[in-house]
């Protein structure tokens, strides 16, 4: 069980391949899973056709691909990368994933057990306004969000920490909805709470007539999910794109550009300037024993290249670098793998992410490995499998109970933001387990020889266990 916020290292989710967990419906290479990277698939097209673009110069791909695979095996999906705009509800996701974290690790670190946190949502207008009138909105709604801040804090009710604009869009009346998610911090007991409402009642005094003002006290079980919620990402400029009005699309990204949807305040701000020092952040991390979500610090490393003459100077090594980078990038970045998650036979499994992914030379590489590579972190997760199942890998018994999925996501011809790539090893491997599939007598022949195969390797696996890797 997960407890406390000591260090921990991502490579950290590799032992873990190969475990029990319960499987809650969602795979991550499902047809249907992608929903926010489907999203962003639609604005950028969209961006393309009003002439803005929201992709990576050069051409640059990302990918996703299945650890714990034969050496010079691969299966996983390759996807156009895109700029880092928050316009973008799959860009938004990882920052609000991170925000979320942030947020939690402070209420278990400093709020918990001195005030309770609260959840407000208040219109800042009275009324929805124009796409022609976005900017100057939002630039007013922060301007009565500081106010706000400042009269509670001078009020001695509890102090404010985080607060996110959100602005639906509604194509029938082809308006927004202007209106703030906050989290703040107020005393314990039912009398405080009444005394903070009255307060935002008496503050927040366009609401009349209007609604939308409401305060709710988190409970300590519902953190989590109060906080996913209250961060979640915009997904405006989609609901613009799929209505189809590329006149207001337009408008959008113009008044939109370079705004700040959220402020962090307060407590909040110095606890992450203190883990900034530390070059720590908060991540999310499932609890083995209770399957909730709770946080870790990890190590926040940086990429450094070595100088290529002692007699350089550092300003000119670091600009012949920056000029060497973008006229030949480097491809395939290992960047390390994605928390692991639960497959249909409710055993972990992770994902490795790779940046700028050029499909040839990786799959040149992939014999070649080395420290901190795709390759070592591939071996590590299959290690980790044999480990936490007592079972030799077998490629196809590794396979089976996500063949379906990915067989239906290969022949999916609705996908169009994102290329499934698979070896052939692999392929073969998931057609054979779908003929077997239809012809069921094949089965029985296979689950007798598996029993004796995996009561030899548990025995096996005690011996090998004490020699265990410890870096994974």
């Amino acid at each position: 069980m997960l407890v406390g916020h000591e260090i921990v290292t991502v490579a950290g989710n590799l032992r873990h391949v190969g475990k029990n967990a319960n499987f809650d419906g969602h795979f991550p290479l499902n047809p249907g899973s992608a929903k926010y990277r489907e999203m962003s698939s639609v604005i950028v097209k969209m961006g393309d056709k009003v002439g803005v673009s929201f992709r990576r110069s050069g051409k640059m791909k990302s990918a996703q691909l299945l650890l714990g695979l034969p050496d010079s095996e691969y299966l996983g999906f390759s996807y156009t990368a895109s700029k880092h705009d928050r316009r973008l509800p799959s860009v938004a996701l990882v920052d609000a994933t991170q925000t979320a974290a942030n947020i939690q690790y402070h209420y278990e670190v400093k709020i918990k057990g001195r005030a309770q946190l609260a959840a407000l949502t208040f219109p800042v207008f009275n009324q929805r306004i124009t796409v022609e009138n976005f900017k100057a909105g939002v630039d007013l709604a922060f301007e009565r969000w500081n106010k706000l801040k400042r009269s509670f804090k001078n009020a001695g009710l509890g102090e404010v920490i985080y607060a996110q604009l959100e602005d639906p869009y509604d194509p029938k009346t082809q308006t927004f909805y202007l209106h703030i998610h906050a989290f703040i911090e107020i005393g314990f007991g039912e009398g405080n709470q009444k005394k903070v409402l009255a307060f935002l009642k008496s503050a927040i005094d366009w609401t009349d007539g209007y609604g939308g003002l409401k305060l709710q006290v988190v409970r300590k079980e519902d953190v989590h999910k109060a906080l996913r919620y209250g961060t979640k990402p915009s997904i405006t400029a989609y609901q613009i794109a799929v209505a189809k009005n590329s006149d207001i699309f337009a408008t959008y990204l113009a008044q939109s550009a370079k705004k700040r949807f959220t402020r962090t305040e307060g407590s909040l701000k110095t606890t992450l300037k203190e883990l900034k020092f530390q070059s720590r952040r908060p991540t999310f991390h499932r609890c083995e024993d209770t399957g909730k979500q709770t946080v870790k610090l990890v190590e926040k490393q940086k990429r450094t290249g070595a100088s290529n003459s002692k007699n350089d100077s550092k300003i000119g090594t670091d600009r012949r670098r920056r000029e060497h980078t973008s006229r030949f990038p480097e491809q395939n970045i290992y960047c390390g793998c994605r928390s692991t998650f639960a497959a249909p036979d409710n055993r972990l499994r992770a994902f490795g992410f790779i940046q700028n992914f050029e499909k040839e030379s990786f799959v040149r590489s992939l014999k070649m490995g080395g420290p901190k590579s795709f390759s070592e972190a591939n071996r590590a997760a299959r290690l980790s499998w044999e480990h936490n199942t007592g079972q030799r890998f077998d490629l196809k018994e590794y396979l089976r109970p996500i063949a379906k999925h990915l067989l239906d996501l290969i022949a999916d011809q609705e996908v169009h933001n994102y290329t499934v790539i698979v070896s052939p090893t692999v392929l073969e491997a998931l057609r054979a387990i779908e003929h077997e599939r239809k012809s069921p007598s094949s089965n029985s022949k296979r689950s007798i020889s598996s029993v004796f195969r995996r009561k030899f390797y548990i025995k096996m696996n005690s011996i090998f266990a004490r020699f265990w890797p410890k870096r994974y």
